[in-house]
């Protein structure tokens, strides 16, 4: 509870700022005015359903308070803070909202500057944007190594779009830490399959236990 509240309010304070920013710095609000207009496109056209169990695998593995913040996560900001500065371990904090938004300006230099305008960004398209359309909007433009979007990587691969089982989805989502896969990375990307996987395992049986 007390997370949540932390997120609400410093994403509105964030939005109150991005506000001001648009205001006083065109290039910004011209940014958002492209981008706010690409979502839109992208959700009035929607090419596919997404599954259930994939929108909860993207969830689940990405961005856990997905529906609890505007945006950004305090919660994943302070533990990455922690990461990078104690463990000497670098750690992202992006939320979903926020890699949509760097997937749509493809910047990724590693500067204070970029994450500000990202988190500002977010905080617009969740004023803007219900949660739905965001998730949509984000796993339908995810660039994959040799495809857009999960409808486009199912087929590339070979996955029956509307009859994905949990194996299937765990594969799918684990691409998106891993893109493209290669000698290098693949044993880490089976460690992923597994772990988002075993999450899926625990929030079903836990539903299961609710509805007892």
């Amino acid at each position: 509870m007390l997370v949540n509240t932390a997120n609400y309010i410093s994403g509105r304070v964030v939005l109150f700022i991005a506000a001001l920013v648009i205001k006083i710095h065109k290039p910004f609000g011209v940014q958002f005015e492209l981008l706010e207009s690409f979502i839109r496109e992208v959700v009035r056209y929607r090419s596919c359903v997404l599954p259930t169990v994939l929108q909860d695998a993207v969830i689940l593995i990405e961005d856990r308070r997905y529906y609890q913040h505007y945006g950004i996560d305090l919660l994943s900001i302070a533990r990455a803070i922690v990461n990078n500065l104690l463990k000497n371990r670098f750690e992202g904090a992006s939320t979903i909202v926020q890699q949509l938004v760097r997937n749509f300006t493809e910047e990724r230099d590693l500067t204070l500057k970029r994450k500000l305008k990202e988190a500002l960004l977010s905080c617009l398209l969740c004023k803007k944007f219900s949660k739905e359309e965001l998730l949509y909007a984000y796993c339908a433009t995810y660039k994959f190594y040799l495809s857009i979007g999960f409808l486009e990587l199912s087929r590339l691969e070979n996955y029956d779009w509307d009859k994905l089982d949990r194996y299937s989805v765990s594969s799918l989502t684990a691409r998106l830490k891993f893109p493209k896969l290669g000698r290098n990375n693949y044993c880490r990307y089976l460690k992923r399959v597994r772990t988002i996987e075993i999450r899926l395992e625990m929030r079903s049986s836990k539903l299961d236990r609710r509805s007892v």
